[in-house]
Protein backbone atom coordinates (compact mmCIF):
# COMPACT_ATOMS: atom_id res chain seq x y z
CA UNK A 1 0.00 0.00 0.00
CA UNK A 2 2.91 2.47 0.92
CA UNK A 3 3.57 1.70 -2.95
CA UNK A 4 0.22 3.01 -4.14
CA UNK A 5 0.73 5.95 -1.81
CA UNK A 6 3.94 7.09 -3.64
CA UNK A 7 2.69 6.34 -7.02
CA UNK A 8 -0.49 8.84 -6.65
CA UNK A 9 1.66 11.25 -5.21
CA UNK A 10 3.91 11.42 -8.11
CA UNK A 11 1.06 11.01 -10.53
CA UNK A 12 -2.09 12.40 -8.84
CA UNK A 13 -4.68 11.03 -7.87
CA UNK A 14 -6.51 7.99 -8.67
CA UNK A 15 -8.95 7.44 -11.58
CA UNK A 16 -12.24 7.07 -10.64
CA UNK A 17 -15.41 5.48 -12.66
CA UNK A 18 -17.42 8.87 -13.21
CA UNK A 19 -15.40 9.44 -16.54
CA UNK A 20 -16.01 5.80 -18.22
CA UNK A 21 -17.92 6.81 -20.72
CA UNK A 22 -16.71 6.03 -23.54
CA UNK A 23 -14.70 2.78 -24.74
CA UNK A 24 -11.03 4.85 -24.99
CA UNK A 25 -11.76 5.74 -21.52
CA UNK A 26 -12.37 2.26 -20.40
CA UNK A 27 -8.84 1.31 -22.23
CA UNK A 28 -7.15 4.19 -20.65
CA UNK A 29 -8.54 3.19 -17.04
CA UNK A 30 -7.68 -0.51 -17.48
CA UNK A 31 -3.82 0.66 -18.67
CA UNK A 32 -3.59 2.87 -15.71
CA UNK A 33 -4.52 0.19 -13.19
CA UNK A 34 -2.26 -1.88 -15.02
CA UNK A 35 0.54 0.03 -14.44
CA UNK A 36 -0.92 1.22 -10.62
CA UNK A 37 -1.04 -2.20 -9.93
CA UNK A 38 1.95 -3.57 -11.57
CA UNK A 39 3.81 -0.99 -9.31
CA UNK A 40 2.01 -2.13 -6.25
CA UNK A 41 3.17 -5.34 -6.40
CA UNK A 42 6.86 -4.52 -7.37
CA UNK A 43 7.46 -2.70 -4.63
CA UNK A 44 7.31 -5.08 -2.15
CA UNK A 45 8.74 -7.93 -4.40
CA UNK A 46 12.54 -7.97 -3.37
CA UNK A 47 11.60 -8.56 0.23
CA UNK A 48 8.89 -11.40 -0.53
CA UNK A 49 12.12 -13.29 -2.28
CA UNK A 50 14.48 -12.55 0.65
CA UNK A 51 12.31 -13.41 3.44
CA UNK A 52 10.96 -16.58 1.33
CA UNK A 53 7.49 -15.51 1.97
CA UNK A 54 4.49 -17.68 0.10
CA UNK A 55 3.24 -17.34 -3.53
CA UNK A 56 0.28 -19.32 -3.06
CA UNK A 57 -2.99 -19.28 -0.55
CA UNK A 58 -4.46 -16.19 -1.69
CA UNK A 59 -4.63 -14.64 -4.54
CA UNK A 60 -2.56 -11.36 -3.82
CA UNK A 61 0.34 -14.21 -2.96
CA UNK A 62 -0.07 -15.96 -6.55
CA UNK A 63 0.00 -12.84 -7.98
CA UNK A 64 3.90 -13.16 -7.64
CA UNK A 65 3.72 -16.08 -9.80
CA UNK A 66 3.36 -14.67 -12.78
CA UNK A 67 7.30 -13.63 -13.32
CA UNK A 68 8.12 -17.16 -13.73
CA UNK A 69 5.13 -18.57 -15.48
CA UNK A 70 5.25 -17.81 -19.03
CA UNK A 71 2.06 -19.57 -20.02
CA UNK A 72 -0.05 -17.68 -17.16
CA UNK A 73 1.58 -14.39 -18.53
CA UNK A 74 1.25 -15.03 -22.16
CA UNK A 75 -2.62 -16.08 -20.94
CA UNK A 76 -2.99 -12.12 -19.41
CA UNK A 77 -1.94 -11.01 -22.18
CA UNK A 78 -3.93 -12.45 -24.99
CA UNK A 79 -7.04 -11.81 -21.89
CA UNK A 80 -5.70 -8.18 -22.44
CA UNK A 81 -5.83 -8.42 -26.11
CA UNK A 82 -9.09 -9.73 -26.78
CA UNK A 83 -10.49 -7.49 -23.90
CA UNK A 84 -9.29 -3.93 -25.71
CA UNK A 85 -10.09 -5.67 -28.78
CA UNK A 86 -13.37 -5.85 -28.06
CA UNK A 87 -13.53 -2.20 -26.86
CA UNK A 88 -12.12 -1.12 -30.26
CA UNK A 89 -15.40 -2.49 -31.83
CA UNK A 90 -18.28 -0.59 -32.75
CA UNK A 91 -20.77 -0.33 -29.68
CA UNK A 92 -17.70 -1.45 -27.60
CA UNK A 93 -18.71 -3.22 -24.56
CA UNK A 94 -21.15 -2.13 -21.31
CA UNK A 95 -19.36 -0.99 -18.58
CA UNK A 96 -20.54 -3.69 -16.57
CA UNK A 97 -18.86 -6.42 -18.96
CA UNK A 98 -15.69 -4.58 -18.95
CA UNK A 99 -15.47 -4.50 -15.26
CA UNK A 100 -15.87 -8.16 -15.06
CA UNK A 101 -13.57 -8.91 -17.61
CA UNK A 102 -10.90 -6.54 -16.63
CA UNK A 103 -11.17 -6.63 -12.79
CA UNK A 104 -12.61 -10.25 -12.14
CA UNK A 105 -11.44 -13.41 -11.09
CA UNK A 106 -7.80 -13.52 -13.53
CA UNK A 107 -6.45 -10.52 -11.90
CA UNK A 108 -5.24 -9.04 -14.76
CA UNK A 109 -4.39 -5.78 -13.84
CA UNK A 110 -2.44 -6.97 -10.77
CA UNK A 111 -0.83 -9.68 -12.36
CA UNK A 112 -0.17 -8.64 -15.63
CA UNK A 113 0.86 -5.13 -14.30
CA UNK A 114 3.91 -6.89 -12.14
CA UNK A 115 4.88 -9.23 -14.96
CA UNK A 116 5.38 -5.84 -17.28
CA UNK A 117 7.01 -4.14 -14.26
CA UNK A 118 8.96 -7.27 -13.41
CA UNK A 119 10.26 -7.25 -17.28
CA UNK A 120 11.27 -3.55 -17.18
CA UNK A 121 13.65 -4.54 -14.13
CA UNK A 122 14.58 -7.50 -15.88
CA UNK A 123 15.77 -5.86 -19.09
CA UNK A 124 16.50 -2.24 -18.23
CA UNK A 125 17.20 -1.93 -14.38
CA UNK A 126 15.66 0.00 -11.93
CA UNK A 127 16.65 3.16 -13.59
CA UNK A 128 14.13 1.98 -16.35
CA UNK A 129 11.36 1.08 -13.56
CA UNK A 130 11.62 4.09 -12.33
CA UNK A 131 11.28 6.28 -15.22
CA UNK A 132 8.28 3.88 -16.16
CA UNK A 133 6.06 5.04 -13.38
CA UNK A 134 5.91 8.77 -14.41
CA UNK A 135 4.57 7.86 -18.06
CA UNK A 136 0.50 7.02 -19.04
CA UNK A 137 -0.54 4.21 -18.57
CA UNK A 138 -1.67 3.24 -21.83
CA UNK A 139 2.07 4.06 -23.14
CA UNK A 140 3.49 2.10 -19.89
CA UNK A 141 1.62 -1.16 -21.54
CA UNK A 142 2.31 -0.39 -25.27
CA UNK A 143 5.92 0.14 -24.61
CA UNK A 144 6.68 -2.52 -22.31
CA UNK A 145 4.48 -5.22 -22.99
CA UNK A 146 6.37 -6.66 -25.27
CA UNK A 147 8.85 -7.33 -23.13
CA UNK A 148 6.84 -10.11 -21.09
CA UNK A 149 7.67 -12.69 -24.04
CA UNK A 150 10.76 -11.18 -25.53
CA UNK A 151 12.52 -12.40 -22.14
Amino acid sequence: ETAHAAFEQASGPLLGIAGLGSNRAMQAFLDYYIQYEGYGLFAPAEYRARHRLPDVGTPPQEDYRVAEDVVLARSLIREYQALVSDLECPGGLPLATFFQRGFGPSRLPHRLGYAIVDAVNRGYGMDAVRAAADIDGTEFVGRYLPLITAG
